[in-house]
């Protein structure tokens, strides 16, 4: 059970693109005086910044923990179009860059994390529709500790949870931010929530752990116990017995633009159904290409002491083309109905009634291919993300709203409030697209509106 962050905490953390909040950590500890993790104050960090504007695809596959069989819920996938679960270290290595939406060609690693919904409550049947989400990975390294930070093997893999245990109070949390004018406003919550208010952007932030036992590659065990995260739960910090190799962290965000916020109707949910969050990473990065950037990356100068988000650096993007090749990313995802007919059969948007779940309870198409490419796809094109699945047998059902949702939705909480009545009835869509008839002025006749 997570207890009450005493006093004094810290100014919190953020690697938000466009910003930077520094901390120093000066004593987080847990009621009873259990002390958590303290900050080195060596100023030597390095960090790089790797954008996915969009997922590549989204299916019930798993390349960590099955390749033989579905998942137990629907993933989002970053990377190169490879989300058979037949995937191996070299088809990520042959795949396309043109196919990937990595930012850089050298980097062919395959990230994927629980598709996020959104549904109505009232709607029936209830229907869940896909959140068009993006993600960035940071990866960040610190030379002046040893063990020195070394690249990850080929055919390193590992799941990152924030149920993992020994990782630092902060190293889950949710960031809900607007603008006005040059003015920020962000609000951080430890653990994944999905906030009532309306966000510019809402992220879901997790970072991995950077110990590594030098032997395991996460294929033969549960995937996890091959990594642990620092005795203080730092990057510079001391590795634990046993976990002598020191990897680059990870911290991957989910974004979500344009986030309307939950309503007593609206609901997120992620594919998986829980209220914890996790990623899984699979390498894909050329091998001695990582290394290279840890090795010869310096640090940017004048880094205040503390200091454990110094600017990015080590990109193309940032002006430093010594490493890496800047690409040029695809523009869509694999279609949805690409995957039906490669992967498995089955919808992964507009889902009716209950999301698919259970580890192999569907099945897996064999894999016909050892490197994508459009000629390989059924369509032979690629989709916008936004497109509507193609099914005879589908069509989508008129929401059903309470008979007083009109009175419902006008809650004395600004939080709760729809932007418009019309929205929260017809689930978002504009008034001429929505199936309900809506007297707005008699349903809101006598409240306030939004």
């Amino acid at each position: 059970m997570m207890c009450p962050l005493s006093v004094p905490v810290m100014a919190f953390l953020s690697a938000t693109p466009g910003r930077m909040i520094r901390f120093l950590l000066v004593s987080i500890a847990l009621l009873g005086n259990q002390q958590v993790a303290v900050v080195a104050q060596n100023g030597q960090l390095v960090k790089m910044e790797l954008e996915h504007l969009r997922p590549v695809g989204h299916a019930r596959s798993d390349p960590i923990i099955s390749q033989s069989c579905t998942a137990g819920h629907i993933h989002s996938f970053y990377g190169p179009m490879e989300l058979h679960p037949n995937t191996s270290y070299d088809n990520l290595l042959a795949a396309e860059s043109s196919l990937s939406t990595s930012e850089v060609e050298e980097n062919k690693s395959l990230y994927w994390h629980p598709t996020l919904y959104e549904y109505n409550v009232n709607a029936s049947p209830r229907v869940y529709k896909r959140i068009v989400t993006k993600a960035t990975t940071y990866y960040r390294w610190d030379n002046s500790v040893q063990p020195l930070t070394e690249e990850f093997p080929p055919g390193f893999r590992y799941i990152v949870s924030s149920t993992d245990q020994d990782q630092p109070i902060y190293n889950m949390y949710s960031e809900c931010c607007n603008y006005s004018g040059d003015v920020q406003d962000c609000r951080i919550e430890f653990g994944l929530n999905f906030p009532n208010r309306p966000c510019v952007h809402l992220d879901i932030v997790l970072g991995g752990p950077t110990c590594w036992d030098g032997v395991e590659l996460g294929d033969t065990n549960d995937h996890k116990s091959h990594m642990a995260f620092t005795v203080d739960g730092t990057i510079q910090g001391t590795c634990p017995a046993g976990f002598n190799h020191r990897v680059p962290q990870v911290q991957l965000f989910m974004k979500v633009e344009g986030y309307k916020g939950a309503t007593a109707n609206r609901k997120y949910q992620l594919s998986d159904g829980s209220g914890e969050f996790h990623w899984d990473f699979l390498n894909g990065w050329e091998e001695g290409v990582l290394q290279d950037v840890i090795d010869n990356c310096e640090p940017v100068p004048n880094q205040e002491l503390g200091q454990v988000n110094p600017p990015v650096t080590c990109t193309p993007r940032t002006g430093d083309d010594r490493f890496l090749t800047q690409n040029s990313p695809v523009e869509g995802n694999m279609c949805s109905r690409d995957v039906r007919d490669l992967i498995v059969d089955e919808r992964t948007d507009d889902i009716i009634g209950s999301l698919p779940k259970g580890s192999c309870t569907g099945n897996i198409i064999s894999k016909s291919w050892d490197s994508m490419s459009l000629q390989v796809l059924p369509s032979s094109d690629i989709c916008d993300g936004n497109e509507e699945e193609e099914d005879d047998d589908y069509s989508p059902p008129a929401p059903t709203p309470s008979p007083v949702v009109g009175l419902q939705v006008l809650s004395s909480n600004p939080e709760e409030q729809p932007q418009s009545l019309t929205e929260e009835i017809c689930d978002g869509r504009p008034r001429n697209r929505c199936e309900v008839e809506v007297d707005v002025p008699t349903a809101c006749a006598g409240s306030p509106t939004s």
